[in-house]
């Protein structure tokens, strides 16, 4: 026989099935004696992957920032919290790419201008999670000032390098108007600027209070040649005081408004979450909330079910959809910065709660749900903690991915006051995912209708610039407790990388030759497991693989 045939049979029927348990799932809470809420999430990069969450945690006299980073079994690593005596919420963090490590922001009422009133507070992180720098932002007068969401910007935008953050404050004329920061590398200020929408449709042109929940930078296009930042958020109704209108707008490089539009309902429309899309066929963005207007299950009034809305819109503010997703029984809200996120797929991915479905309702439960590009549902999940009797509400959701840069999933935080799983009053609720949405336990399937929001109102905004003074604020070391929830389990993250013979090339017809293959384990855990190697009908080795260590090949 030739041995040329040889290897070419060799090459093109091996397979290699390989049936293991490899990726930690973990579900988990963390806390202390009182109460936590996490409401930003990030995975950290490198070797190890980690996790990094922020939100609060509330002391016998004070509420303070809470950081906590975790490993990819759910360990806890390490803890940052603030050092005031009163009120400090984080609401929003990122990691930075020019200068490595992480930024934050929410506001408090320790530091500031004002006592006992909210500002807006900035922290940078080093990647050992020690403060970089810290400042806090105030308006002139007693005023509250709050933040929701930062991001980091584009040399397009900042060719130095630095941030935007996006919130409102009481020192604007309607209270409160929507404050947009632009920060450089350091924390100062390069503009700070406060929007109004502007109604056309009363008999005189009106400002009604404006609040920003998220933003996003967009690249340039042709309405933004120099780019741009597309911001949601809600706004008083003009018709209707003390009901809300979800907007999405666009502004150029300079803060000029470009376009504004708003889904006006009868009843609360919010948005809280925006992401850029730059698909071949736009780019877009893509902002979602909660409406009481439309979808399944409304016209029950302001108190009636809640549904999540997703609202595309292309870069030069035509719509494509906009759609309420709903399992009309309940509510079902998405109430984060991060609570809407574009996969590597290309479709998107939505995380809040409902009190339609699973253990303890009407109290609320986790929801995820994945829609492809043009709104279509692919699949609703609930994860309820069963038998968890109280609230779990999600809010951060993010996209995982191995060592390797490889996606594995999601991973989703929150809080739960659920007594069977608390360790205080309240604690933050880290949950991981797979691909599809689910876990081997403690998943529902969610059956979402979905209809289509009928109209929308184009109007405008204003805006005037308005610095805000600073002072300085930092973070200390902690301790927090976790408590294991419905069970880490494992699935699939080691595979094959190679395959090779011995002998080595050349060998006779005649040769004995023994197949072997390169396994790598991506995830961040010793495993063990059963390898199966087949060669068509004629070849079939089993391996038992013994303390497999993370992110090493073995033979």
């Amino acid at each position: 026989m030739n041995k040329n045939i040889i290897k070419v049979l060799f090459a093109m029927s091996v397979l290699l099935p390989i049936m293991l348990n490899a990726q930690n799932l973990p579900n988990r809470t963390y806390g202390g004696t009182l109460s936590e809420r996490a409401h930003a999430l990030v995975q950290s990069g490198g070797e190890s992957v980690n996790y990094i969450m922020a939100g609060f945690t509330t002391m016998p006299l004070d509420t303070n920032i809470l950081v906590v980073r975790i490993d990819s079994a759910g360990n806890v690593l390490q803890a940052k919290i603030g050092y005031g005596q009163y009120t400090e919420i984080a609401t929003s963090m990122i990691k930075t790419i020019s200068e490595p490590g992480y930024i934050l922001t929410g506001w408090t009422r320790d530091f500031g201008g004002q006592a006992r009133k909210a500002n807006i507070f900035v922290i940078k992180l080093n990647l050992d999670l020690s403060v970089a720098w810290g400042r806090i932002y105030s308006s002139a007068g007693a005023y509250e000032d709050r933040a929701y969401s930062i991001i980091e910007l584009s040399p397009v935008l900042a060719p130095t390098g630095g941030y935007a953050v996006v919130g409102w404050t009481e020192s604007a004329t309607p209270q409160p108007g929507l404050v947009l920061m632009q920060l450089d590398l350091s924390g100062n200020q390069v503009a700070t600027r406060i929007y109004h929408r502007r109604t056309w449709w009363q008999p005189s042109p009106i400002l009604t209070p404006t609040e920003g929940y998220d933003l996003v930078e967009v690249l340039p296009a042709p309405n933004v040649p120099a780019g741009g930042l597309a911001i949601t958020g809600r706004t008083m109704h003009p018709m209707y005081p003390g009901t809300y209108d979800a907007f999405t707008m666009l502004v150029n490089h300079t803060g000029s408004v470009v376009w504004f539009i708003t889904i006006t309902g009868t009843y609360d429309d919010e948005g809280y979450s925006i992401i850029f899309d730059n698909d071949p066929a736009g780019p877009f963005v893509v902002s979602a909330g909660w409406t009481n207007s439309f979808g399944p299950g409304t016209g029950g009034g302001a108190q009636g079910p809640a549904n999540v809305f997703i609202w595309k819109i292309s870069i030069l503010g035509i719509e494509l959809w906009k759609n309420a997703y709903g399992l009309e029984t309940g509510d079902e809200k998405l109430m984060d910065e991060q609570g809407l996120l574009r996969t590597t797929d290309g479709n998107y991915v939505i995380a809040g709660w409902t009190n339609s479905t699973g253990p303890g309702i009407p109290n609320s439960n986790f929801w995820m749900m994945k829609v492809m590009s043009n709104g279509i549902i692919m699949w609703s999940k609930a994860h309820p903690s069963i038998p968890g009797s109280g609230n779990e509400q999600a809010f951060p959701i993010i996209e995982t991915f191995s060592s390797m840069g490889a996606p594995t999933g999601y991973a989703v935080a929150g809080w739960t006051d659920s007594p069977e799983f608390v360790i205080g009053q309240e604690d933050f609720h880290f949950v991981t995912l797979d691909p599809t949405g689910s876990r081997p336990r403690c998943v529902l399937e969610a059956p979402v209708a979905m209809l289509t929001i009928p109209y929308s109102e184009p109007e405008t905004a204003v805006f005037y610039i308005e610095p805000f003074d600073y002072t300085i604020i930092t973070l200390r070391d902690t301790i927090v407790q976790s408590h294991e929830i419905c069970g880490s389990v494992d699935t699939n993250d080691v595979g094959p990388t190679g395959i090779f013979f011995t002998p080595s090339s050349p060998f006779d017809s005649t040769d004995i030759v023994i197949p072997s293959a390169y396994l790598y384990n991506y995830g961040n855990t010793t495993v063990s497991y059963t390898a199966q190697m087949d060669i068509g009908s004629f070849y079939s080795g089993t391996y038992n693989v013994v303390n497999h260590a993370p992110q090493t090949t073995i033979q």
